[in-house]
């Protein structure tokens, strides 16, 4: 009788692990960057365009990298090759928020190989003194509104499925879920989901929406005469984007 229970157990996990575990798996979130949140002015902070070719600005962004994720480059050639290489974007530009002359956070920007009139942005990161002041949300809006300053209309972003804070941030910069494989940009994400698992994602992210939907309710609606949810706080509502039905 034991070892049935614990074969049971043991079947349990393994099913949990390999068919409905979803930790390492991600969604895919979707916006027309015209109609993104607006960007606040970051002062005391400043934005610097980071200069690939200055050893210094290399420099620090290797620091911000290391503080924020723990990752250290054995010198400055590969920390440039990892920022300009990209498994899916091309990327276009990486910029710095800076106290004073002091890069504290940075992200790179660029758009989808495969579908070049989509962007996406990557190597977000604030220094660990700096967080905890909304900073990532600035970065994120000021990687999007910079593709929009290029001439791109849409953004996508792959989240992975445990981050509910960034999936959270995703809806307030004005970005849908996705869940239409043949509007996704890159699908290489997808190729190790199955279908439970999709399905998980899909009930988890859905959910996540709808509380933004109720925060978003309980802390807006009334400051901007009652608009349904609008991306854009005094423009078009989020359902007017038609993000969710694909770019």
């Amino acid at each position: 009788m034991q070892k049935r229970k614990g074969l049971a157990r043991l079947l349990y996990r393994l099913r949990y692990l390999f068919v409905m575990n979803i930790d390492n798996k991600v969604g895919h979130f979707q916006a027309h960057l015209e109609q993104l949140a607006r960007l606040p002015d970051p002062a005391p902070y400043t934005v610097m365009q980071m200069d690939p070719d200055n050893p210094e600005h290399i420099q620090a962004w290797m620091a911000i990298i290391a503080d924020a994720y723990g990752e250290v480059y054995p010198n400055p050639g590969v920390a440039l090759a990892v920022m300009q290489k990209h498994l899916f974007l091309q990327v276009h530009e990486t910029v710095f928020l800076c106290d004073g002359e002091k890069p504290i956070a940075t992200v790179s920007i660029g758009t989808h190989r495969e579908k070049p009139h989509v962007g996406g942005m990557c190597r977000l990161a604030v220094s660990t003194a700096y967080q905890g002041q909304s900073l990532g949300k600035y970065m994120r809006l000021l990687g999007y509104h910079k593709l929009y300053e290029r001439g791109i209309r849409y953004g996508e972003e792959i989240i992975s499925a445990r981050r509910d804070k960034s999936i959270m941030m995703s809806f307030f910069c004005g970005f849908k879920p996705q869940h239409n494989m043949k509007y996704i940009s890159y699908t290489g994400a997808l190729e190790n989901i199955n279908f439970f698992q999709k399905l998980r994602i899909r009930w988890k992210i859905n959910r996540l929406y709808r509380e933004y939907e109720r925060i978003w309710d309980q802390r807006f609606r009334s400051n901007y005469g009652g608009l349904d949810h609008p991306v854009q706080w005094g423009g078009k509502s989020n359902e007017d984007s038609g993000a969710g039905r694909g770019l």
